[in-house]
């Protein structure tokens, strides 16, 4: 970690690395938030990796974003390790895939639960499992009620998932 990206009343580690590895259009939003939080400019320079060049075309890109979410282009989205193009990996969802496996695979758990042992974000714990449930790597065994713990299993496309993430750097 080389440094901290406040957002809001969340800090989020950057680094050239992890940089690198967002969208454009994560990276130009990224940069303009630091700016507009008063970050100098050779801090986020320095934080990002970015020459003087870089950091004023990035700062003053415009991109085109449906209004469903962001989509990772093609090429970029098989660059990276395993992932399927066009599809977008929410950061929630890989930590809690990657927890979930650390644990075994099958654990009994809480959204609320999920979120401070996976160190989530707050309230996105019912995101990230209803993401991972919906696109097959996680099962779910039993009953699921509404604030209650559930029992979620890790299938085998959500092991390969995790393998491919843990190869890639994942957060």
């Amino acid at each position: 970690m080389i440094g901290i990206y406040a957002f809001g009343q969340h800090s989020i580690p950057i680094s050239p690395h992890l940089f690198a590895a967002m969208p454009p259009v994560m990276q130009t939003l990224a940069v303009r938030h630091m700016a507009d939080i008063g970050m100098p400019a050779a801090f986020i320079r320095w934080a990002t990796g970015l020459n003087q060049r870089q950091f004023d075309e990035i700062a003053q890109m415009h991109h085109c974003v449906p209004a469903a979410g962001l989509i990772a282009d093609e090429a970029s989205a098989k660059a990276k390790a395993g992932r399927e193009p066009g599809r977008l990996y929410p950061v929630n969802a890989e930590k809690a895939l990657l927890w979930l496996c650390s644990e075994g695979g099958r654990v009994r758990i809480s959204f609320k639960g999920l979120e401070a042992s996976a160190a989530l974000a707050r309230g996105s714990g019912r995101e990230a499992l209803g993401w991972l449930l919906d696109r097959g790597y996680l099962g779910i065994l039993g009953d699921q009620r509404n604030n209650a713990a559930s029992t979620y299993q890790v299938t085998r496309p959500g092991w390969r998932l995790a393998r491919a993430l843990e190869k890639a750097g994942a957060p």
